[in-house]
This record gives C-alpha cells, sequence and structure tokens, in this order.
C-alpha cells in the first residue's frame, strides 16, 4: 500500500488541516507534512521496522494533530482576518489580556492532559499485569553492569546518523560488522515472509559470524560507553541536540541475526544460532531507547520462527529450546512501547506511584526514563519557579526527579542523567536548533526561547508544548 493511501497517515492530516482556515495554505501544509512522515517511514523501515510500527511512531513523533493545525492557522491566517489580527494582538500584549490569555491556553492544555489521564487510569491494570507476565522472565531482567558489549561492538558496527551532526566525523565509515547489501534487501523484500525457506542461500557467501559466539561473555550493550558516542559523556558536554544522536543500524542488526538463523538451518546446526541471536537480542534490549526493544523483539520473532522450521525439519524440539510464544511477544511489545510514554509531566501522580513504586515490574524501565526524562525537562523550563497565582509545578516535578533518584538508579542513562543535573545548555541547544521544529513555523523557536522567561506566559506555553510533545504510546497500545 502506498503511504498517500494509508487511512492512519491521511486521517492524521485531516485533523491538521482542519484546524488551517486559509483554504489555500492547506494543500502546501499537507504536502510538508506528508513529507516528513514519508521520510521517517522510509528510514524506520529501512532499519527493520514493519510499515505499520513505522507509520505509528511517525505519528506519534510528529505529536498532537489539533495543536500542530492551530500552530500552522495562526500563522497562515486568511487575508480577510489581518486587521482582526492586528487589533488581537494589541489587546494581547497589554498586561491583563495577556495575563487572562495565557490562563486560558493553560486551561485548556489540562484539560486535554486530565482527559488523557483518564484514559491512562481506565487501563493502567492492563499494563500493570502484562508488565508483571514480562518482568518474570530472564530475558526482560535488569542487564548486570559489569561487561559490555560495546567494547566490542561500537567500533565495528554501522551507525545511522545526521551528517551535520559535530560527531559525525567519528562516526565509522567502513564498518566491519555489517550484512551483504543483496542479502539485506531480499529479506526485507521477497523474502520478507518466507526467509526461513531460502536457508540454503546463505551457504553461498563467506558470513564471518563469528563473532556472535563472543557475545555470551556479555551483559549489557552501553552505547555511550564506546565508540562515537563515548565522547559526549567524557567531555560533559550537555548541549549535544540528542534528537541528532547518532544511533546503531538497528536494521543490520535484525538482518545479522536471521542470517545467523538461517545459517544454523542451512548446517543443521540450529542450537548454537537460537542461543547466539537469543543472546543478541537480550543485549540490545539492554541499550536504554525503544527502539532498540523493538527491534529486540523482533528477533525474538524471527527466532521462534527458525525455531518452528528447524521443529519442523527435526533439527530441534521444545525440550532442548524454548522458544517465546507470539502472544507473550505481543504483549511485551505493547507493554515497552506503551512504558515510553508513562514518564511525563502529563501523568497523573497517583499512576507514577503505582508505575514506579507501587510494582517491582522493570521490563522496559530503563528506556521509559531515556525517553521520558527528555520530554519532562523540555517542559520542566516553563514549569519551575512559582510566583503569586501563577499554577504550581514543585509538587510534580519533585515526585518525577525522585523516581530518577530512586528508579533511575537501577539504570546506565549517562547522557540522561547529565542533562537531567544541568539542562541549562541542553535546552538552549533544543530550542536554538531549526530542525527540532520542522513541522511547525520558524517563529516557534524564538516562542519557546523567550516564553520561558515571562511570568504565567511561560505556563501557558510550557502547558501548550508539553501538551503536544506527550505520546500517545499508552493510549494506543491499550
Amino acid at each position: 500500500m502506498k503511504l498517500e493511501q494509508n487511512k492512519k497517515i491521511q486521517e492524521f492530516l485531516d485533523a491538521v488541516c482542519q484546524k488551517v482556515r486559509n483554504q489555500q495554505k492547506r494543500t502546501q501544509i499537507r504536502c510538508e507534512l506528508f513529507g516528513h512522515l514519508e521520510d521517517f517511514v522510509e528510514d524506520k523501515t529501512s532499519n527493520g521496522l514493519s510499515l505499520d510500527d513505522a507509520i505509528e511512531l511517525a505519528i506519534l513523533k510528529l505529536g498532537n494533530p489539533v495543536e500542530i493545525g492551530l500552530q500552522f492557522n495562526k500563522v497562515h491566517r486568511p487575508w480577510y482576518m489581518q486587521p482582526i489580527a492586528i487589533v488581537l494582538s494589541l489587546i494581547f500584549f497589554s498586561i491583563f489580556s495577556g495575563l487572562l490569555y495565557s490562563e486560558l491556553i493553560f486551561l485548556r492544555s489540562q484539560k486535554k492532559s486530565q482527559d488523557y489521564q483518564k484514559q491512562i487510569t481506565a487501563k493502567i491494570d492492563l499494563f500493570l499485569n502484562d508488565q508483571n507476565l514480562i518482568s518474570s522472565d530472564n530475558f526482560f531482567a535488569l542487564p548486570g553492569k559489569k561487561h559490555d558489549a560495546g567494547e566490542l561492538l561500537n567500533s565495528k558496527i554501522q551507525w545511522s546518523y545526521d551528517e551535520s551532526s559535530p560527531l559525525s566525523i567519528l562516526m565509522n565509515r567502513w564498518p566491519e560488522i555489517i550484512p551483504p547489501p543483496d542479502l539485506r534487501a531480499k529479506l526485507n523484500g521477497s523474502w520478507s515472509k518466507s526467509w526461513v525457506d531460502h536457508a540454503k542461500a546463505v551457504t553461498k557467501y563467506d558470513l564471518d559470524l563469528s563473532w556472535m559466539n563472543e557475545l555470551n561473555h556479555y551483559d549489557h550493550w552501553d552505547l555511550f560507553a564506546f565508540g562515537p558516542l563515548s565522547d559526549v559523556i567524557k567531555s560533559g558536554r550537555s548541549n549535544f541536540n540528542i534528537f541528532t544522536m547518532p544511533v546503531p543500524d538497528l536494521g543490520a542488526l535484525q538482518t545479522l541475526a536471521k542470517l545467523r538463523l538461517m545459517k544454523g538451518l542451512a548446517e543443521k546446526n540450529l542450537f548454537p544460532a537460537l542461543r547466539e541471536v537469543r543472546q543478541l537480542a537480550k543485549l540490545i534490549f539492554s541499550q536504554e531507547m525503544l527502539g532498540s526493544e523493538l527491534i529486540a523483539i523482533a528477533i525474538l520473532r524471527s527466532e521462534r520462527q527458525a525455531f518452528e522450521k528447524g521443529a519442523t525439519l527435526g533439527l530441534i524440539n521444545s525440550e532442548q529450546w524454548q522458544a517465546y510464544e507470539s502472544e507473550f511477544l505481543d504483549r511485551a511489545r505493547r507493554a515497552t512501547f506503551a512504558y515510553s510514554g508513562l514518564f511525563d509531566l502529563n501523568t497523573d501522580s497517583t499512576v507514577l506511584k503505582s508505575v514506579f513504586y507501587g510494582s517491582s515490574s522493570h521490563a522496559g524501565l530503563c528506556a521509559s526514563l531515556s525517553e521520558g526524562m527528555v520530554r519532562v525537562l523540555i517542559g520542566r523550563t516553563f514549569m519551575v519557579g512559582n510566583l503569586p497565582f501563577e499554577s504550581a509545578f514543585e509538587e510534580k516535578l519533585k515526585l518525577l526527579n525522585h523516581i530518577v533518584q530512586q528508579r533511575g538508579s537501577e539504570c546506565r542513562l549517562p547522557y540522561a542523567k547529565l542533562i537531567w543535573k544541568d539542562d541549562t545548555n541542553f535546552i538552549s541547544t533544543i530550542f536554538s536548533d531549526p530542525k527540532n521544529f520542522s513541522s511547525v513555523p520558524s517563529w516557534t523557536t524564538y516562542k519557546y526561547l523567550l516564553g520561558r522567561h515571562i511570568p504565567f506566559y511561560r505556563r501557558a506555553i510550557g502547558a501548550e508544548l508539553i501538551a503536544i510533545a506527550t505520546p500517545s504510546f499508552f493510549v494506543g497500545n491499550y
């Protein structure tokens, strides 16, 4: 199916354009947003995500379509509304109207937050049940911190990165661990659903997958301890733009996992392949990123497919190897996906306590904090301080900080903890880089940079930004 015909994408674009009164600009805005979605989906599918997951993640990353539409509408007003806009601008900049407007924006955003929280509260028990189930499995246990696979892999794997990033010069442009391009193309194309039936094809290639046999010596994989990202932590650079951070080419690793399983099937020696691929998936899951967790679970699905094929060929049985059931993997995927949306300023304090304190569940904990801490930092800069009659957020911020101190101690989170401790440079970098606001008008950059210093108005802008940034990871999966 072409992306132009995808129902979810069209509904998203329709929701944005409905809020734009200037009909002449709707087509331009629609094309611009579709271009962003198309680029994002193409990037994620090329890195191993399914088309549906990539589309869902692209829409979630762009944010609330209504809020985006309203932002465009403010800039692209029809010509006949310009006189009114001038009058309203004069009134707006008067003290009384400015405060009133700020309060209205704040209350509107808070209403949306409350509605979102009701949906979470109604289904939080389902999430906790899933978490308790998968957290009892050793694969999803919190990893150790002694033996880092990054020392072996970070300098050898392929990385995806932004050419404009200051770290691009450190990227490994000639990786040692990379699948043959033609095999990767086939596995992502014509062989995508029947790859286990093409196992003999790998015998025609001189594949060196011996490095996988070494993975059993490691208990976690840290992306920051060795390789191109280590400089960020060693130098304490909190002004690094996390949105252009280099990341491993997870799609290549997923392909290599399939090739190892195919080789095991072809050589009729499947057990070592299953063991090595399981360990690779576990190490990828320990990278403390949502994308890594999804790829790890996808690799477990591939492992399941290879096991079933091997069982039909008499190469393995359930007494020799326990492959995860599809239903279990479905629950693991939705639980880890949803977890990443819960550490948020919009999450009710009661829910935060029940998830992060009232439960011993930990599957996806570190990725949840890694993703959530960045979102909270962006909103926190507008919510600190408390003048008379200004809405107070001190208690929520204290709770979130306590969670980072308590549950965050179970995770590495080197960069997230660095910017959490001192967010000044991080915030300036985020709001000053126009790439982070490519889907909204450029004036938004100055609105956020200046708005955080204006009492009362900062609450309104902060609440608006938080409403846009809050992902629907939870509601979208339960």
